[in-house]
């Protein structure tokens, strides 16, 4: 008896949510049932590698790539405008960047609230700033080698709660522009970030929980946090600290390098 087929809508979807988008979509080949359920699982899992094994240059293979694309197009497509929770996308060089952010925005337009980005498309890749002017952003994970292009005034993320970016290039202050932006912010993680040299400032009056893991020197490094509760600090030592509001500070780690 195929007792799995005779769960409700709800359910299968559900446990779809939990496979990757490659192996969900397989699902779609058992019926049409199946593929009408495939269009509304809430969660899409996309990563490159899982279609450009890791064979001896079938990665540079045109055709390979060109495949890859295209998959991700189909499962766009076939979900039309449903809504979605979550977004993971994993990709490396080789794929079309242009492709790349429009299927950011497609989730984005479709209210995403949980997004995961590792993208290594080089120093020249720029994020659609539609990524910094979401309403639906609950988390949002940025792992790649690339520089943000924030502009003040152009930013909102009004709901945005955990925010971790992973060897970013930030320069001029944005990274403080970014959290002027983001007034419900919780929790900050910036392991392997590079910073502009100079003077740097972490200030949210929501900040509850920071991590910083940096080999940056700076000549100034502030913290106006007044909320956060917990700190992770790995840092080469600044010359100062002309800023430190941690009224309610309980839990810390530090782990610093001297300058010589």
């Amino acid at each position: 008896m195929d007792r799995i087929s005779s769960l409700p809508d709800e359910l299968l979807c559900h446990i779809l949510a939990f496979f990757t988008t490659k192996e969900a979509a397989l699902t779609s080949v058992l019926s049409k049932r199946w593929r009408d359920l495939f269009a509304s699982v809430p969660n899409l899992d996309i990563d490159d590698s899982v279609f450009l094994y890791p064979e001896e240059g079938k990665r540079e293979k045109e055709v390979v790539l060109q495949s890859f694309m295209d998959f991700v197009d189909r499962v766009l497509a076939v979900q039309g405008d449903s809504p979605i929770e979550k977004f993971s996308l994993k990709c490396q060089t080789g794929v079309d960047p242009d492709r790349v952010n429009r299927w950011i925005c497609n989730v984005l337009q479709r209210g995403v609230c949980h997004m995961d980005l590792s993208i290594g498309l080089g120093h020249r890749y720029l994020l659609p700033s539609e990524v910094f002017v979401s309403r639906t952003l609950v988390e949002l994970k940025i792992g790649s080698e690339f520089p943000m292009n924030l502009r003040p005034g152009h930013i909102s993320l009004p709901m945005l709660k955990t925010l971790t970016l992973d060897s970013m290039w930030c320069y001029n202050g944005q990274l403080q522009v970014l959290l002027s932006a983001c007034p419900a912010l919780e929790e900050l993680d910036i392991p392997n970030i590079r910073l502009s040299y100079g003077k740097e400032i972490v200030s949210s009056a929501s900040l509850r929980t920071l991590t910083i893991d940096s080999s940056n020197f700076f000549h100034a490094f502030s913290f106006d946090t007044p909320s956060l509760l917990c700190l992770k600090y790995s840092e080469l030592v600044a010359w100062d600290y002309p800023v430190v509001n941690l009224d309610n500070l309980v839990d810390s780690y530090q782990s610093y390098a001297a300058n010589f």
